[in-house]
């Protein structure tokens, strides 16, 4: 191998080596809910254990964990007749995605009026 080319190759395998080392892991979030559509939520945290912190002093006592996710969404549907009626919760790839799994499942759970309160992408 010539010179020029041996400087190449090392200097694109020093390259890659960097960006493989500074590559940025993916931030996690979390969604929580509560008693009557109480909700906390959290993202660009640096574990699944900090969003969930997050998410959960955010809403409160009483509140658990129903979603954690990573470069994806979440999204949380309640029925807007009934303040402590049906309610459902998804994730997807993308807001849609995750809106959509939400009211779906907010209207398995009997809602009648079921519409997002809150959605969160990391």
């Amino acid at each position: 191998m010539n010179r020029n080319l041996r400087w190449l190759v090392v200097t694109a395998a020093a390259a890659l080596s960097i960006l493989y080392l500074s590559a940025p892991t993916w931030a996690a979030g979390a969604l929580a809910v509560g008693h009557c559509g109480v909700d906390g939520y959290s993202y660009n945290n640096a574990t699944d254990q900090e969003a969930q912190d997050a998410a959960l002093s955010q809403c409160g006592p009483g509140c658990r964990i129903v979603e954690t996710f990573q470069k994806s969404c979440a999204a949380l549907s309640t029925d807007v007749n009934k303040s402590c009626g049906a309610e459902g919760w998804g994730t997807g790839s993308d807001r849609g995605a995750a809106e959509e799994i939400a009211v779906r499942e907010c209207i398995n759970q009997s809602g009648e009026r079921c519409e997002v309160k809150r959605w969160v992408c990391d």
